[in-house]
Order: structure tokens, then sequence, then C-alpha cells
């Protein structure tokens, strides 16, 4: 117990130490992110007691992901809540892996490009499942394409792969050039919209979404969910055809 009580606490100043400004969020992000840490510390311990290096945690939360995307794939209610529960707890692991990687002295640049790697699946994964559950429950086509033209936007993403193999000044020219503000008040808002709108992984916006399957599922209908597949099908088509404009103008 001693020792869990002291990993606890490392991990725990650990994940602060990334927030300095926020601490963890506010209100519903906070609570979320504080049920991940006491997670995060049980599975830290039987980790490190088992041996298991930081690089294979990382793969055993990829294998959870895609495990939940089938899950919510396949229309079955109960399968589907197990699904909903993976996704919500997927942060638990998330966390640890670097933790783990630190306190072992187990670091590695193949690690954190293992990390960044498995949060982009994520993303993507998440998309995915969303339309499979909705075509598992409608058997509309148009929602299988819908969510291959998401999933392919996303994986395509130019600047991700430009990031990745440019050199710092590249880098922060690029950056510099994608956050550039525009004064035109319209424009500001719809940016605004868009900004909201477009998914990229928020443990809000993914709860949100999850809690919007639940209620479906209990209520065994579609209500919101064929939307977000509509918002995600323009958020990502604009999102792409604005960085390839960006792109070309470098």
């Amino acid at each position: 117990m001693k020792n869990f009580l002291s990993l606890r606490k490392k991990l725990i100043a650990d994940v602060y130490s990334k927030f300095k400004t926020n601490r963890l969020g506010k209100h519903y992000s906070k609570i979320k992110a504080l049920i991940c840490l006491e997670l995060g510390s049980v599975f830290a311990f039987f980790f490190i007691r088992l041996n298991i290096k930081p690089n294979l945690i990382t793969f055993i939360y990829i294998i959870l992901i895609l495990a939940a995307t089938v899950l919510l794939g396949t229309g079955e209610k109960n399968l589907i809540y197990i699904g909903v529960l993976i996704f919500f707890f997927k942060n638990s692991l998330d966390l640890i892996d670097g933790f783990i990687a630190r306190i072992t002295k187990q670091t590695s640049a193949l690690g954190h490009k293992l990390d960044t790697w498995a949060g982009y699946i994520s993303l993507i994964c998440f998309q995915l499942a969303l339309g499979l559950y909705v075509y598992s429950k409608n058997l509309n086509v148009h929602y299988l394409y819908f969510t291959l033209l998401i999933v392919t936007l996303s994986a395509i993403d130019f600047k991700k792969h430009y990031l990745s193999i440019s050199n710092e000044k590249k880098i922060h020219n690029f950056k510099k050039l994608s956050s550039r503000k525009n004064h035109n008040i319209i424009l500001s808002f719809f940016f605004k919209i868009f900004s909201i709108l477009d998914y990229d992984a928020r443990s809000r916006y993914t709860d949100l979404v999850l809690l919007v399957i639940i209620i479906e599922t209990f209520q065994n209908k579609l209500i919101l969910s064929p939307i977000i597949i509509y918002v995600w099908v323009l958020t990502n088509l604009g999102k792409f055809l604005y960085k390839a404009f960006k792109t070309y103008n470098l």
C-alpha cells in the first residue's frame, strides 16, 4: 500500500507539472482528469510490478482503441457500452506510459514517437467508430462513405507530415502562417464556430459524443450522431482545403 501511495503521488505531481497555468482545467475537465489519474495510478502500479515496458503499454492502449472501435461498430447494445467505457477511460493508460518511462529511466525517442502516433490513432479511430456505429443502426451505406472521407482526410493531413520532417525554423514559420488571425469580424466568428465543431480529440468533446451514443443506445434510436457525422465531414473537408491552401502558399 505504501508503494502504491508513493507511486500515486509521483504520478499526480508528474501530470500537474504539465499544466502549470490551469492545472487540470476546471469543472468537468478537472473531475475527469482526477478520475483518470486515480485509475492510472492503479494501472501504473501493476504494470511496474509486472515489469511491463512503457512502449508495450502504448501498444496495449492502441489495441484497446481498435477494440473499442470494433465494439461500437457492432451495433450490439452491451458491446457498445463496453466500447464507450474504453474510450471514456482511455486517458488512464495514455497518462502512464511516459510517466513509467521517466521514473524507470526508459525514455527514448521511439517512445515519444509511439505516444504521438497512438494519440493520432485514437483521433482517427473515434471518428471511424462513430461512423460504424451510425451505419450499424440504420444500414445507410452513405454513412460508410462519409466515414471513409472523414478518416481519409485526417490520415492524409499534410501539415502533420510536414511538421514531422521539417526543422525548427520551418516549423515555426508554418505555425505562424497557420495561426495568423484574420481581423474580419465575420471570418473571425466563422473560425471560432469552426474550432468548436472541429473534432480534435478533446476530452470534453469526446465524452459529449459518448454521452450521445449512450442516450441513443438506451433509447434504441439515432438522434444526434448522424448530424455529428455531417459536421465532421464539413469540418474535415474545410480543414484539409485550408491547410492545402496554406501549404501551397509557403
